[in-house]
């Protein structure tokens, strides 16, 4: 009978063994989860600091050193796990302002590969200048098809999220690559009015190139020699889409209610319905 796999992130903090720290030598990790039935669970690999997303390498190489997934730290570092699982650091630092030296949920959220480009994006939100929240997305140059240990280059795009205030536990989120394209889900930055704005990123589900360009055949897409928030988004109506995953050629989100929360399967130009209350959650829940 065919086993089958599935990862999970624990981030436990700074007492944890995950995060590199000794726990008491007759404490049993695993009694602190409830498992079904014929479900078991083991250590892949440790040493990470509030590990938020992973995303594994397709078509990963056989060598030991050959890199079999990637953790992206809550606080700004992609940490790279290889084939015999040794963890090392793929990229830090590129979060571009510093966050409050006390805890606060944000930072970077979502990873995703492009392994034709061998792009490794990373999704986040910062504090800028004025000590402001905003969104941002940063993708990082290795090998392309195998990836590497290193990225080679960085490049940020912050100017389409530049104007809106995101919000911690209210931000940008995962991203997938599908067909070559990028999708990206926004949260509503705690602020009611934009998720039903289609000139805010906010409360979105984005669709880009490599490149962080908009493409013309996005449903409100317009070609008036301006790049907006209206020519990345594919669908919106969202509080929190913290969910986002691609199944064959099929696309699919959570979302964060208030006090309910949905799973949806997410169609082009759609409006998910979310205004502000739970009735907007159920609407267009599957």
């Amino acid at each position: 009978m065919n086993k089958l796999s599935f990862c999970v992130l624990l981030g436990f903090g700074w007492a944890t063994m995950l995060a590199g720290n000794s726990m008491a030598k007759d404490f049993d990790w695993r009694s602190d989860w409830e498992l079904a039935e014929d479900l078991t669970m083991v250590i892949d690999s440790k040493g990470f600091n509030f590990p938020a997303h992973i995303a594994f390498v397709p078509g990963a190489g056989d060598a030991p050193k050959d890199p079999l997934y990637y953790v992206v730290e809550l606080k700004g570092k992609v940490r790279v796990v290889t084939n015999d699982r040794t963890v090392s650091t793929f990229a830090e630092d590129f979060i571009p302002a510093k966050q409050r030296e006390s805890f606060t949920p944000g930072g970077a959220a979502g990873i995703c590969l492009d392994a034709e480009n061998g792009y490794v994006f990373v999704t986040f939100h910062y504090l800028d200048s004025t000590q402001t929240y905003r969104n941002g997305m940063v993708r990082l140059k290795t090998k392309p098809g195998t990836f590497g240990l290193e990225a080679e280059e960085t490049e940020l795009f912050l100017d389409l999220f530049a104007d809106e205030r995101s919000e911690a536990s209210h931000q940008i989120g995962p991203c997938q690559v599908k067909d070559g394209h990028i999708y990206v889900s926004v949260g509503y930055g705690d602020d009611t009015s934009q998720a039903q704005n289609l000139h805010s990123t906010l409360g979105s589900i984005l669709r880009m190139t490599p490149d962080f360009k908009p493409l013309a055949d996005n449903p409100f897409y317009t070609d008036d020699g301006e790049v907006t928030a209206i020519d990345y988004i594919w669908a919106y109506g969202f509080r929190n889409p913290f969910g986002l995953k691609t199944v064959g050629d099929r696309l699919f989100a959570t979302d964060n209610g208030g006090d309910i929360d949905r799973f949806d399967e997410i169609e082009k130009g759609e409006n998910y319905m979310w205004s502000g209350n739970d009735w907007g959650t159920g609407a267009r829940a599957a």
